[in-house]
């Protein structure tokens, strides 16, 4: 059993931050899992006001960062992560768990105790991105905003055009 500062049976264990890939929509289900299984995780939320009728409105709490928790523990201890309803993969570059620092995280925090966080897309006009997965994987191109959608536009310099697509998806895109 791992105990609160990160000892496996009496030995020391790092416990890095780990992103969590859970379902979308089912973040806070997979936070009250998590904490029933005792792994620390951070799920930062901000509010959504919800009208259900002409006159009926709630607060509602939303993942801030949709499909992704952040955890922490040892990685042996992966399995037991993993089988937490909700969860279905850590994030991995090349094949190996991706951590994150821990003042990423401290960044995040402070940024939602700060006041009321907006969920906010990465993808910026006129940045240089790299389509991450599907058929055009590895692809490079720049974000362009076309009849107020999001693009993915890809200039052939020879020909002097450009070919876009429309963006459903803005996390299958990556900052260049």
């Amino acid at each position: 059993m791992v105990d609160s500062t990160g000892d496996f049976h009496g030995y020391s264990c790092p416990r890095p931050w780990f992103v969590l890939r859970v379902e979308t929509g089912h973040e806070l289900s997979a936070s009250t899992h998590l904490s029933s299984r005792e792994i620390e995780h951070y799920t930062p939320t901000y509010t959504q006001r919800r009208k259900y009728a002409h006159t009926r409105a709630e607060l509602i709490p939303r993942a801030l960062f949709p499909g992704y928790i952040f955890a922490r523990f040892p990685i042996h201890l992966k399995s037991l992560t993993l089988d937490t309803p909700y969860v279905y993969d850590l994030l991995t570059f090349d094949r190996r768990p991706a951590s994150i620092d821990d003042e990423e995280i401290t960044r995040v925090r402070r940024l939602v105790s700060t006041g009321p966080p907006t969920p906010w897309s990465k993808l910026i006009v006129g940045s240089q991105v790299v389509v991450k997965v599907g058929s055009m994987a590895g692809m490079q191109g720049v974000v362009a905003q076309i009849n107020g959608d999001c693009h993915f536009v890809v200039n052939v310099v020879m020909l002097g055009r450009a070919v876009s697509v429309k963006i459903t998806d803005p996390e299958m895109l990556e900052a260049a």
